[in-house]
């Protein structure tokens, strides 16, 4: 599991995107938590209650995280819910992040190539692989 680096990425992420990661096995559950501590740092005036348990859940298990989430995505309406494009901003992110933290060559190529089985080979990564 990949953490993720919210400074860079909150804009690009929504609450779907970050289920999608989870309930896949590709983010840790606690970035959730990290996504939420972030949304309320950038927007101090947001006092969702669905939001606002998950921060103060004691649980980091998966299926807790993802009742909170649920919770929250019923309550926030959001633009769309494309599986289709939550995995690639996920993918995107994960790849971006390996690039910033593998210098060599080799092992890059074979986390890419995890990333690829992660992903269930997507066929736009063919080419590339």
């Amino acid at each position: 599991m990949v953490k993720i680096d919210f400074d860079k990425y909150v804009a690009l992420l929504s609450w779907r995107s970050i289920y999608w990661g989870i309930e896949k096995n590709i983010i840790s559950p606690k970035n959730a938590i990290l996504y939420a501590e972030k949304i309320i740092e950038l927007n101090p005036e947001i006092d969702t209650p669905e939001i606002i348990s998950l921060l103060i859940s004691e649980s980091t298990e998966k299926d807790v995280i993802l009742s909170l989430i649920e919770d929250i995505i019923s309550n926030t309406p959001e633009l769309e819910n494309n599986e289709e494009s939550n995995m690639r901003l996920i993918r995107y992110i994960v790849l971006s992040e390996l690039k910033e933290k593998i210098q060599a060559p080799d092992s890059l190529l074979s986390e890419i190539e995890n990333i690829y089985a992660d992903f269930d080979y997507p066929t736009d990564m063919e080419s590339f692989i």
